[in-house]
This record gives structure tokens, sequence and C-alpha cells, in this order.
């Protein structure tokens, strides 16, 4: 297995180091046979304890999962290079710093989820919504107005972010939406946002309590 050896790891395009099973380890630190596989296009290392965050030395990389690890130290801005990163799943890594700069200048991503993280301050840059290629996005922040321009988004969750009363005015200039998650936010009692009925392509919705 490549989680028992993981400096084996062949050069081949997926690599996928998921959760340790009784029998296996985790991973403290990154293999170093993993940085020269220039041809790898999918990394899972979710869930883990990694605490030094991946060197941003795989130029084809298009799917990288970080989910559920401990890094130490913000995700540096040479992940700026990751030009043909699609999926970038950055749950719940502890990082208490600001929001990484260098998603702004990835306009490849398709699919985003920054949830519980907790970063400081809690608000989500304007300059995201620049990511016009977005179709998926998981978020526990506050969102900015600038997401109306993410004209392809489908699929948006945002659990946990304090909507009380009214949906982000942003949301009505989104008519792709299929799927909306609302969960788990304070509205007010029996009241469901009326700006709802304005999602005319919705699909599915949450909103649990």
């Amino acid at each position: 297995m490549i989680k028992q050896n993981p400096d084996c790891l062949p050069q081949v395009p997926r690599a996928h180091f998921p959760t340790p099973s009784p029998a296996t380890t985790y991973l403290p630190t990154l293999p170093p046979s993993l940085f020269p596989c220039q041809n790898l296009e999918h990394l899972n290392l979710s869930q883990n304890l990694l605490t030094s965050v991946l060197p941003a030395t795989l130029p084809n990389l298009k799917y990288l999962d970080l989910t559920e690890n401990n890094f130490s130290g913000p995700i540096p801005n040479s992940f700026s290079r990751l030009q043909k990163l699609k999926v970038l799943s950055l749950v719940y890594i502890l990082i208490k710093s600001t929001i990484p700069q260098f998603l702004d200048n990835i306009s490849t991503l398709k699919m985003l989820n920054l949830s519980y993280n907790p970063f400081h301050p809690g608000r989500i840059p304007a300059e995201l919504g620049n990511l016009t290629n977005l179709e998926v996005i998981w978020l526990t922040d506050e969102i900015p107005d600038s997401f109306g321009r993410l004209q392809k988004l489908e699929v948006l969750s945002l659990v946990y972010n304090l909507i009380k009363s009214t949906i982000p005015q942003f949301l009505d200039n989104i008519s792709t939406l299929k799927m909306l998650n609302l969960s788990y936010n304070p509205f007010h009692p029996g009241r469901i946002p009326a700006e709802l009925g304005n999602l005319t392509n919705l699909q599915v919705l949450w909103l649990t309590e």
C-alpha cells in the first residue's frame, strides 16, 4: 500500500492517502517522493495530521483535498502556480489566518470548500467574486455581494452563516443556482426568507435548524 510505504509512490496521475485504518498510520509529513510527480492530477491528503503545507510544485494538479489537517501556518501564495486546479477542499484545516490570497488568481476553480475554519477576519474577501468559473462553493463566513458575479454557480452551501432574516442580495443575480443549503442559520422563528421565491431554477433546498 502507498499508505504503508509512501516513498514507493510511482509516477501516476492519482495519489490517495485516505483516512487511516487501524493497520496504518497517519501521515505527519509529506513523502518526499511526491514532489517530483509532475504528472499528478488528483491528490487526496484528507484526514491526516499534516502540519506542513504541500509545496506548490505539482503544475498539473486538478484536484486537491487537504480536509481535516492541522497546518501550523498559512497556505503560501505560491499555490497560485496551480493554474490547472479545478477542485480544492480546505475544510477544517485549522488555519487561523486570512482567506488564502492565492485563490484570487486560480481562474480554473470550479469547486471550492472553505468550511469550518477560524479565518480572521471572518469575512470572505470580495476578490473571490472574480472566480467566475465556480460552480460549487461551501462557506461558513460572511459573503460579499461580489459573489453575484458567479454566473455559473449551481451549488452553494452557507451553513452556519448567521443569516437571520433575508438571504444575501447577490443570490438574486445567480439564475443558475440549483442547490442551496441554508441550514443552521438563526432565521426568525417560523419565517423562511421570501426572496427564495426568486430562485426559479432551484431544485434542492436545505433549511435544517
